[in-house]
This record gives structure tokens, sequence and C-alpha cells, in this order.
């Protein structure tokens, strides 16, 4: 499906093969006790108590969750995509829709479901080998 004007049509190519990966943490994050919102967008406000503090969503590698609520998570996705490295060394720019694979299978179901493997990309790259996608550089650093 295609975003279009703050609604969606049936143009967009589907990929017929999917993701067992992804649909299963979709059915699982309808199923759990807390709330996922996922917006697309450049910049995001968290309120921290009385205060607040805004994040350029794009600086920021094209998506960000807040995570800070177990029981409501937000993830944020901007449109423009991001550039990253990948397993064989290239370089490819990821869509707002591989953006929101690694947001959600990485960041936003983990939190909502309890820890995966406890590594973002590691949670990512399962769903990219089921999409034939290439694998993205593994970073030890990058927390679910």
């Amino acid at each position: 499906m295609t975003r279009t004007g703050g609604g969606i049509n049936g143009k967009a190519k589907e990929n017929e093969k999917g993701s067992a990966h992804y649909s299963e943490k979709i059915n699982a994050v309808i199923s759990a006790k807390g709330k996922l919102t996922i917006k697309l967008g450049d910049k995001y406000v968290a309120k921290m108590g009385s205060k607040s503090k805004t994040f350029d969503v794009v600086k920021r590698g094209g998506g960000l969750t807040d995570k800070t609520n177990k029981n409501n998570v937000k993830t944020i996705i901007s449109e423009k995509g991001h550039t990253v490295t990948m397993d064989n060394g290239d370089t490819a720019k990821k869509s707002a829709a591989e953006i929101l694979i690694h947001e959600f299978v990485g960041h936003a179901a983990p939190r909502l479901l309890g820890k995966e493997t406890g590594n973002t990309i590691e949670n990512e790259n399962i769903v990219r080998v089921e999409l034939g996608l290439p694998e993205r550089i593994v970073d030890k650093k990058h927390h679910e």
C-alpha cells in the first residue's frame, strides 16, 4: 500500500514472499497489553515531566522509537529514508518501509513483548533475510 495525502491506496507492489518473523511480531504486538503508536514525521517532541525535548528524526537515522514507557511505545519514521552500510560493505539508501522494519522489530516489539536477540540490527536482519534484502552490519552497541 502507498501513503497518499494522509490515506493509503493499493497501487504499490507487495512483496508476496513476505516475512514470517515480521508478521509474527505484528500479531503479537496487536495482542499485547501495551500500546504502539507509529507516526510519520521528521521531528519528535518527547515529554519529560514538565519539560520537553525535540529530536530530529532524520539526523537520528530516519527513525526513532520512544521506549521510556513500556506500555505506551511511540515510533516515528521519516519519509526521507536513510543511508546505511550493508554487510557486504556497500552503502544503501533505506526507504521509510525499511526504517520501519528496523524500528518495529528492533526496538518497539522487543519493548512491548520482551527481549528477543538483544541487538536491534540482528532483529532487523532476520526480516531482511526473509525478504531477500542484504543484511546490515551488526553493531553490537545497538541494543533493543
